[in-house]
Formats: structure tokens, C-alpha cells, sequence
């Protein structure tokens, strides 16, 4: 398993995602940065607390990683190389969701290190509100979680790394239109609340004031919630990846 995991690893580090959206996260960092003390865009604490405006861009690129991490390996054929030694599939696919969390973590530190150049170098200063700055990420996160695990279950059930794309980026802003929509119907029955698209407004909820009267979810509710329904989608995919043939 470690040895597969290492190889994965191996693999994406030399690949271009590792490199190319790493210095896509430095750059836009900068941009913003550069923009923001010019133009007076945002403050230098807002550019910190929200890592320089880069979790969208981090949320794309995440998506793609995710949809194309199993289904490049179909389309390419070798997941027949993989499943052909001694690992089973569910060895792979954790070595996937392993990888997959790498990737993302990977992203966040090259954001903030970046981000913080940019505060040292466009606002002269270091300062950190950490509080405001955890809870942003958070939020973020759970959203990432619950928007990257319906990436790969979409991923799983098309045929190609393309499609999967498409779909996948699609999605983030079907969803977030979805989701507004839904929020009327949720205010005249009540039951809708627990549908999934409810829960993509978790980095709302968690960061804007109110937004509860909103979802009619509380906090600990929508955190729950958005948790259970990525186990679940992530459950799923994982159920496709074991029956799909190769």
C-alpha cells in the first residue's frame, strides 16, 4: 500500500499539475496583491484572511485534479498496470484519496506562503489575524470537500478525463446557482433543507452572518451534514471504481 502510495505520489509530483498550478497560485497572488494596494481592491488584511481571493482558483484546479485523477487512468489504460500486481481496487482508491488530500494541502501552503509574500511586499506588512483566517479556510474546505467528492463520483460514472472536466467545473457553478434557487423553496417546505445543494452554502453559513435564516440549518447541522453527504458520494464512487471494468 505504501509503496503504491509513493509511486502515486511520485507520479503527480513530476506531473504538470504540481508544478503548473503552483505557480498559477504564486502569480495570482501577486496579481492581487499588486491590484489591491494600487487600487484599493481589499485591505491587507482581507488579501491575508482570505489567502489573496485564490480558494476559487484553488477550488477549479482541485476539481480538475479530482476529476481526472482515476478516470486519465481508465482512458489511458493503465489502471490494467495497477490492478495487474498485488494491489486490490480498494488499495487504489485510497492511494487516490491519499493523493488527492496531498494535492490540496500542497495548494493551501503554496497559497498562503504566496500570500503572505504579497502582504509583505504590497502592504509592508507580516501581520496574521489567524482566527478570521482559520475560519475562512474551513469553510472553504467543507465546501471543497463536499463539491471535489460529487467531482469524483461524476468522474466514475464518465467515460473520458475531458467529460469529466467539463462536467465537473460545470457543477461548481450549477451548484452555487442551484442552491440560490433552491433556498426559495426551502422557505415554503421546510424538508427540503436536507438536500444536498442546501449544504454547498456551507462556506456562506460559515463566514456571513444570517445566512442560517437562509438554509433553516444551524451550524453544527450544516458541517454534519456537509461531511455526511461527501462520505456518501465518496462511498458511491468508490462502489463504481470496484464494479467498473478496465
Amino acid at each position: 500500500m505504501f509503496t503504491l502510495l509513493r509511486q502515486e505520489l511520485y507520479k503527480q509530483i513530476h506531473g504538470k499539475f504540481y508544478i503548473g498550478w503552483g505557480m498559477i497560485m504564486f502569480l495570482f497572488a501577486m496579481l492581487i496583491g499588486w491590484a489591491s494596494n494600487k487600487y484599493n481592491i481589499m485591505s491587507g488584511d482581507v488579501y491575508m484572511t482570505r489567502l489573496s481571493g485564490s480558494i476559487q482558483i484553488i477550488l477549479i484546479a482541485m476539481v480538475v485534479f479530482v476529476s481526472t485523477i482515476i478516470s486519465n487512468e481508465f482512458a489511458s489504460g493503465t489502471i490494467k498496470n495497477l490492478l495487474s500486481r498485488q494491489y486490490s481496487r480498494f488499495q487504489v482508491f485510497i492511494s487516490k484519496l491519499i493523493t488527492i488530500l496531498f494535492m490540496y494541502v500542497y495548494l493551501i501552503v503554496i497559497t498562503f506562503i504566496s500570500t503572505y509574500i504579497g502582504r509583505m511586499i504590497f502592504f509592508k506588512s507580516g501581520h496574521i489575524i489567524w482566527k478570521q483566517l482559520g475560519t475562512n479556510l474551513g469553510a472553504y474546505s467543507l465546501f471543497l470537500l463536499l463539491i471535489a467528492s460529487a467531482a469524483l463520483l461524476i468522474s466514475n460514472v464518465a467515460k473520458s478525463g475531458g467529460a469529466a472536466i467539463g462536467i465537473g467545473v460545470a457543477f461548481i457553478f450549477a451548484s452555487q446557482i442551484i442552491s440560490q434557487l433552491l433556498s426559495i423553496l426551502v422557505s415554503h417546505y421546510h424538508w427540503l433543507k436536507w438536500n444536498p445543494f442546501n449544504f454547498m452554502n456551507v462556506n456562506y453559513q460559515l463566514t456571513i452572518p444570517n445566512t442560517d435564516k437562509m438554509t433553516l440549518l444551524s451550524n453544527n447541522q450544516m458541517i454534519l451534514g456537509t461531511v455526511a453527504y461527501s462520505v456518501l458520494f465518496i462511498f458511491i464512487a468508490g462502489f463504481i471504481f470496484k464494479k467498473r471494468n478496465v
